[in-house]
């Protein structure tokens, strides 16, 4: 198994999925600031 299990979940267990949006956040926070993607905390996101 890999990826991070004590990453923040939606604070409303009751928001519908929206899996595009999810990947847009998950990558603009693995992205740092000079452009590049980290994959390792990339990673961190997907079991």
């Amino acid at each position: 198994m890999s990826g991070d299990l004590d990453l923040p979940i939606h604070d409303d267990r009751e928001a519908e999925w929206d899996g595009d949006a999810t990947a847009s956040r998950v990558l603009e926070w693995a992205t740092r600031e000079d452009g590049e993607v980290d994959a390792a905390r990339l990673g961190k996101a997907f079991l």
